[in-house]
């Protein structure tokens, strides 16, 4: 296996995409076959979505939210997970989408935090962005999707203004429907989040980034069963709530408290808490055009305005270089944690631990690896760093977000350091 070129992040030139360049022909809108929309299935899990699914195609998606810490209650199942994303359809069908948005897992240590892009095609790839955190630091993300240069069907990812890789086999330069909110696999009593606010536009055939009307709009959010004498462990409830003004969708709130059975009640959404600190001033006054002190600002207050509001910005998005300084705290990524792998049988475990439920794969393989800086992290500038690298060809492990398929054979990369997954390929195009 080449592990540099099957994790490497690919970011390419591109021709203006965005509002300010030329104007490009778009391809029509398809004849719509049906009312297709995510909210119509039931949900696998525990799950507070809302979907929309306009009459006209989306040429850029734009979210951004306030990371909120999880907890994690007493005795809840080790395998739990949450995940607050936005997954785009890139045709009718629902076969292909890529996602993008915060995976927090639960550990023994604390929550652990993780912002990550993922691309939905005949094989599933999860990427990292970025070191896996301890702490949510309650300041305002944001995620962007483009086409990666014009009528592309590859499409580029940014994360906080700075690109993090490249979708593959999505097949379309244009969504079709959108699907943002939490989902949660494994636990669904134990956990809890304070108030989320998930913001999302998308950019219409005219280079113009637009709030959803709510005639777009449909939601799903199940409540659990928590009458008397119920399960404990399948009682869950969200509270969500549609912000919207002059019928357009400003945000999808949605907070989660921990339960137990009993009659159903009505609670009110609350306010959601003022972020607790914004990211590091920046230290230069532009990057690649982009004025930094504009953008610290804008980044920290309103990211869903910097497009419109930041000098120079637009146009570094359209050339896929980095555009903010300062992204993100400092790491030390050679800090060891509990969480360290020093031989391959701790590696086949990390591994046998996204595979819950199911016997062991006694076809796993785990050889120890280095990682370029920046290598399947988008953001990472860290030094060379050891990895370990788990491969089986015929055991079968389900996708981490989005539908869950089932794929056989797998590709797993996690730091040696801290445990943490770095990148995931599942399916027949990920081992050799």
């Amino acid at each position: 296996m080449a592990l540099t070129a099957a994790a490497a992040v690919v970011v390419t030139a591109s021709l203006p995409l965005l509002p300010g360049g030329p104007a490009q022909a778009q391809p029509p809108a398809p004849t719509r076959v049906s009312a297709l929309s995510v909210c119509a299935d039931e949900p696998r899990d525990a799950v507070a979505q809302v979907c929309a699914d306009p009459a006209e195609n989306m040429y850029g998606v734009f979210l951004t939210f306030v990371h909120r810490p999880v907890a994690y209650g007493a005795g809840s199942d080790p395998a739990g997970e949450a995940y607050n994303s936005t997954r785009m359809f890139t045709g009718d069908d629902l076969g292909r989408s890529f996602e993008m948005g915060l995976r927090a897992r639960n550990d023994p240590g604390g929550t652990r935090y993780q912002p990550f892009w993922a691309n939905h095609g005949e094989s599933y790839e999860f990427h990292a962005i970025g070191p896996e955190r301890d702490v949510a630091d309650n300041r305002f993300h944001s995620w962007m999707a483009v086409p990666a240069c014009s009528g592309c069907a590859a499409w580029r990812v940014h994360y906080d203004f700075n690109p993090v890789g490249e979708t593959s086999g999505q097949g379309a330069p244009f969504v079709r429907h959108t699907v943002t909110g939490w989902d949660l696999p494994a636990e669904y009593a134990q956990s809890s989040f304070s108030q989320t606010q998930d913001r999302i536009r998308y950019l219409n055939g005219n280079g113009q980034f637009l709030r959803h009307p709510t005639t777009h709009l449909s939601v799903r959010a199940p409540a659990g069963n928590c009458e008397p004498g119920a399960d404990p462990a399948y009682c869950f409830r969200f509270t969500t709530a549609l912000n919207t003004t002059a019928d357009h969708l400003v945000s999808w709130d949605v907070a989660k408290d921990v339960v137990t059975p009993t009659p159903r009640t009505t609670t009110r959404s609350t306010n959601p808490t003022p972020p607790e600190a914004g990211s590091p001033a920046p230290t230069v006054a532009t990057l690649n055009g982009v004025d930094q002190h504009a953008l610290h600002t804008c980044a920290n207050t309103e990211p869903d305005t910097c497009l419109d509001h930041v000098p120079g910005l637009r146009a570094c998005i359209d050339t896929g270089l980095p555009c903010n300084a300062t992204p993100e705290p400092a790491t030390d990524q050679a800090t060891r944690t509990h969480d360290a792998i020093d031989t391959q049988d701790q590696a086949l475990a990390t591994a046998a631990r996204l595979r819950p439920g199911t016997d062991p794969d006694t076809h796993a393989h785990a050889h120890a690896a280095t990682l370029p800086p920046g290598t399947a992290q988008g953001q990472d500038t860290v030094g060379q760093r050891p990895v370990w690298v788990v491969t089986s060809n015929t055991g079968r492990m389900r996708a981490f977000t989005g539908d869950r398929r089932e794929h056989t054979g797998y590709r797993l990369i996690f730091d040696a350091c801290t445990g943490a997954l770095v990148h995931a390929c599942l399916g027949p195009t990920c081992t050799p």
